[in-house]
């Protein structure tokens, strides 16, 4: 079998060089880099270049992942379906007072593809003043209701979230 060798062309080779110079300018004009960035990267220019190499690596395989998915062993319980609306809301209002109502004529809408069913999701406001205290109320009202430990009970703020 005969390979057939192709070399690169003057070309692609500046094309390629202008997309790498091209990247320094847009991480200069971001503000990503500045004078201490630009010679740090200088200091590094070894590992500066392993990462370009190790990116130019990347995108040279093409469907990488294609062959990693695999059959879930997970399942919903026998007998499971998706409840309507307007029972989801009745049981959300039953354990979490004042959340209000849902516009529950949006269910009436066909699903998307691959959708299960619509599913109610109140809005976080209505449950705590900041994301991570209304994460906790629901991490604790699931733990009164079942087995279930939030290892990061009382830290789930900006650094955790």
């Amino acid at each position: 079998m005969e390979t057939l060798i192709t070399t690169v062309t003057d070309g692609q080779k500046k094309q390629v060089k202008r997309f790498a110079e091209d990247a320094v300018d847009r991480a200069i004009a971001e503000g990503l880099l500045d004078k201490d960035g630009i010679q740090k990267l200088i200091e590094n220019g070894d590992e500066f270049q392993a990462h370009i190499i190790a990116g130019i690596k990347d995108l040279l395989v093409s469907n990488q992942f294609a062959d990693e998915e695999v059959e879930s062993s997970y399942a919903y319980p026998k007998g499971y379906k998706v409840k309507g609306i307007t029972d989801q809301t009745n049981i959300l209002r039953q354990l979490f007072p004042g959340i209000g109502f849902a516009d529950e004529k949006l269910a009436d809408q066909p699903l998307p593809p691959n959708a299960e069913g619509w599913f109610a999701i109140p809005k976080w406001e209505k449950f705590a003043p900041t994301y991570g205290e209304a994460v906790e109320k629901v991490f604790a009202m699931i733990g009164s209701k079942r087995k279930f430990y939030n290892y990061r009970d009382g830290q789930l703020g900006a650094d955790h979230l």
